[in-house]
């Protein structure tokens, strides 16, 4: 049916997957993760949390002089802070010197 086939393809939102399923009659439940649209949901949903992670670093700056390399690396999802830290001192937010990263006077 080619009206399927264009909805499939114009689909940017429900996993692929599960819409294949869905047309032969099979009813699943979870998405697969692997297809570009869940792929897409999951990096929108990964800004997100980078968003809410840069205003907890500019929340801790503000309670403390500085955060140092360390403490970020020591944290459980050291690689979302660090992409968080860049973005800061990106939109010049904070500014790192040595291991340490501060607000901007």
């Amino acid at each position: 049916n080619l009206t399927a086939f264009i909805h499939f393809i114009k689909n940017k939102k429900d996993c692929r997957s599960l819409q294949i399923s869905n047309y032969f009659g099979v009813t699943e439940t979870d998405s697969c993760g692997i297809c570009d649209n869940c792929i897409a949901i999951k990096k929108a949903k990964e800004v997100v949390d980078i968003r809410s992670l840069e205003k907890e670093i500019i929340r801790l700056l503000q309670q403390n002089n500085f955060i140092d390399t360390n403490f970020v690396n020591s944290q459980k999802h050291a690689e979302h802070w660090k992409t968080a830290i860049k973005n800061l001192i990106n939109e010049e937010q904070v500014t790192q010197v040595g291991d340490k990263i501060y607000l901007p006077k």
